[in-house]
């Protein structure tokens, strides 16, 4: 079984097969049954009874967060990320409370020898779809994808006429009903909360993928990403370009990362920088209707 998100192919082995209809089905727009052509990542997932505690000692650098400030997870939960030798990670998660079925899940990292392994300590069979098994997916992505040159991102994105275009703020701001007036419009959404952008270097361009969602079953999608936009509400609509180094910090800013080590900061921080080279930046103050396409189509953005 494969699954595909921004074009990288990961292979997954599971164990105790029965157990992960609701995953399959989930994913189901992003995976697929044979052999893909590439194998970038070989990830197995397996279930423990017990998994022992992370000694800090062990590891070179760690950090930690939690689900205090998460909008829309049902349950709580702490997180760590320890990094060793050789750039091996080990991710854990622990679920405090309300969580159906889930008591701890634990993720092993080997980038250089392109494996995942992921352990889950179950409390009771799974009788519920939970099909990020938060926060584990994202921790996941946000630690893999800026290896393959790639972010995450929380925004809405939507394809127009072949072009595309990111609208990104803090949670509140209007990302989705933006890209529901485009899609009224007549554009396709790729998606109206969280994304990828990834670089293709041969090209210079970077593209904009949809990811598996909670809230609904999807089907990949992408376009080439021409502008994002630094969306605010405001009494009338204001569209202009904008241009200077400071707007790729302001991008990074709406990053999903956790990236704080100083050797990994430095690559992400070329990798940001790179992907702002290749789009363009606008700020964009809108009305909540179809006014605001033709303004951005009028500002030629």
């Amino acid at each position: 079984m494969y699954l595909s998100v921004a074009g990288i192919n990961i292979e997954f082995t599971l164990s105790e097969d029965e157990c992960w209809g609701a995953f399959r089905q989930d994913f189901h727009g992003f995976m697929h049954d044979g052999a893909a052509e590439k194998v970038d990542l070989r990830a197995s997932l397996r279930i423990e009874e017990t998994i022992d505690e992370i000694k800090d000692s062990d590891y070179k650098w760690c950090c930690n967060g939690g689900s205090e400030g998460v909008e829309d997870v049902p349950y709580d939960y702490t997180w760590k990320v320890c990094i060793g030798e050789d750039e091996r990670e080990v991710i854990d998660v622990q679920y405090q409370a309300k969580h159906p079925f889930l008591k701890m899940v634990r993720m092993w990292l080997d980038p250089k020898n392109k494996q995942v392994e992921v352990a889950l300590v179950l409390l009771s069979e799974p009788k519920c779809q939970d099909l990020m098994i938060m926060p584990l997916f994202m921790l996941f992505l946000s630690r893999i994808l800026w290896r393959f040159d790639a972010i995450l991102i929380h925004s809405s994105a939507i394809s127009y006429k072949n072009h595309g275009r990111l609208f990104t703020a803090v949670s509140g701001t209007g990302k989705s009903t933006m890209a529901g007036i485009w899609e009224r419009c007549g554009a396709t959404i790729i998606n109206d909360d969280m994304l990828i952008m990834r670089l293709h270097r041969p090209t210079n361009k970077t593209w904009v993928f949809n990811i598996p969602m909670p809230y609904y079953v999807d089907q990949q999608k992408s376009v080439c990403l021409d502008t994002v936009f630094f969306i605010r509400q405001c009494k009338r609509n204001e569209v202009g370009e904008l241009k200077g180094p400071v707007y790729a910090m302001k991008l990074m800013s709406h990053t999903a990362h956790q990236t704080f080590q100083p050797e990994y900061l430095k690559v992400y921080l070329k990798l940001i920088t790179d992907i702002s080279k290749s789009i363009r930046f606008a700020d964009c103050g809108f009305l909540p209707d179809e006014r605001i396409v033709e303004e951005i189509q009028k500002a030629g953005l």
